[in-house]
């Protein structure tokens, strides 16, 4: 007669494990690849090179911050001077209305000095990369997942 059920399905069972494995194999095999950093650069340099001028002009616009607010951080005796000098009487204030004009002048004073908003622009400049780099490597990973045979690149 030929086989039994069991020894059927159990035919059945090995050949889809098989299968699964093989399966599971080439899954490994495509995420080891997208995760590659070499292999990522290697396809696409322009978003990497991008992603790194972004990272970089972050870290200076981070930095240039920190300077430039150190710079324009008075201390409270010019502050005092300048309220002194147009007239005001700071030591009639509580401490905490006091503490709190301070603070607005020394804002006041920030934003003047400041000049134009380079930092902003940095900003902005460094997002539209990040995102670049991003929406490529999303492009790829899908183009990947969606391919008919993983072999294809």
């Amino acid at each position: 007669m030929g086989e039994s059920d069991s020894a059927r399905t159990e035919r059945e069972l090995r050949a889809l494990r098989g299968q699964i494995e093989t399966d599971l194999e080439l899954l490994r095999e495509r995420v080891r690849d997208d995760l590659d950093v070499r292999e990522f650069v290697r396809r696409r340099p322009l978003p990497v090179i991008g992603g790194a001028a972004a990272v970089g002009a972050v870290l200076v616009g981070m930095v240039a911050r920190r300077v430039s607010s150190a710079r324009r951080r008075r201390p409270m005796s010019d502050i005092d001077e300048v309220i002194h000098r147009l007239g005001g009487r700071v030591d009639k204030l509580k401490r905490k209305q006091r503490e709190r004009l301070r603070e607005s002048i020394r804002h006041e004073i920030g934003e003047v000095e400041m000049g134009p908003k380079v930092e902003r622009t940095i900003w902005e400049a460094a997002t539209a990369a990040l995102v670049a780099l991003a929406t490529a490597l999303a492009q790829s990973s899908v183009r990947r997942f969606f391919s008919d045979s993983p072999r294809n690149r």
